[in-house]
């Protein structure tokens, strides 16, 4: 017998942020840093105007690359969390994010400490970069016996009898 599909425990404030915000955020982040690849640069790092950046072909590769991976982490979380209700599903996607999330913060490092907590001095990419990562990991922690990271187990959410479980249709 299969599964039966159960609502997602997860409260609605986390499915709004993870169904709907951030994979727009990324998403203008994909834009921004392969169509607008001189600016990105610029608003990642803030120099002054007399070393604004002059792209070489390398760097300009590299931007569009992560550009295309920032794009396809916003495909992947709104297509597969919309996907299923099957919080196995649900876990195994954002685990690696929330990873991923805080390897985003470190990456920032290299600027200074400062930067963490000179709130009054973020640009609109810095709320990007540490805002809203900041936010996520903030509500994925405190969230995390919903999310089933020291909760109950998957079987008890849908998991059922070891098949695939949760998909809604079937």
């Amino acid at each position: 017998m299969a599964p039966t599909s159960i609502p997602l425990p997860y409260p609605l404030p986390y499915r709004l942020f993870l169904l709907y915000i951030e994979p727009l955020f990324t998403l203008s982040g994909a834009i921004a840093a392969f169509y607008f690849p001189t600016q990105y640069l610029s608003m990642t790092y803030a120099s002054p105007p007399s070393l604004a950046p002059t792209l070489s072909p390398g760097v300009h590769v590299v931007l569009r690359q992560l550009g295309n991976l920032y794009c396809a982490f916003a495909l992947i979380e709104a297509l597969v969390l919309r996907s299923t209700n099957d919080v196995k599903v649900w876990r195994a996607l954002l685990l690696p994010l929330l990873i991923a999330d805080f390897g985003h913060l470190l990456s920032v490092l290299p600027v200074g400490k400062e930067v963490y907590w000179e709130v009054g001095r973020w640009g609109a990419m810095d709320w990007g970069n540490l805002g809203g990562e900041a936010e996520e990991a903030e509500e994925v922690e405190a969230g995390g016996e919903d999310y089933g990271w020291g909760g109950e187990d998957a079987e008890d959410n849908g998991g059922g009898d070891g098949e695939e479980g949760g998909e809604e249709g079937r």
